[in-house]
């Protein structure tokens, strides 16, 4: 059984900034092969994607990972953030229109062309 997410991992901030954000980068996308959009700023290094976890592999362990081969390419502490979307299971609302909802629209054109007159 395979999940689909939606991963997007930061390395470094003010307190703490990424030594090189561009090669940090680089090692993400190495650990992972999964990440499609790439940010670097002066302090820290972002990296988001769609990816695929197959055969029992879980969020968890792919972000200790990705932490750990950032704290390797760091060769020290770094504080790394992860944020994660299912996209099997999104929230969503279904929103219907009824006769009733029709009717009351159509009573309230005729109410404003009365009201234009």
């Amino acid at each position: 059984m395979s999940r689909n997410i939606r991963l997007e991992i930061t390395v470094g901030d003010e307190g703490t900034p990424c030594a090189n954000p561009t090669d940090m980068l680089d090692a993400l996308v190495e650990a992972s092969g999964s990440f499609t959009d790439l940010y670097a700023s002066d302090v820290a290094a972002t990296a988001a994607g769609d990816c695929t976890l197959y055969g029992g592999h879980c969020v968890e362990e792919l972000v200790r990972q990705l932490t750990e081969a950032a704290w390797k390419e760091q060769g020290s502490y770094v504080p790394v953030e992860a944020h994660c979307t299912d996209l099997d299971n999104l929230p969503y609302e279904t929103l219907t229109s009824d006769e009733e909802s029709y009717n009351a629209m159509v009573a309230a054109l005729i109410e404003k062309e009365k009201s234009n007159e």
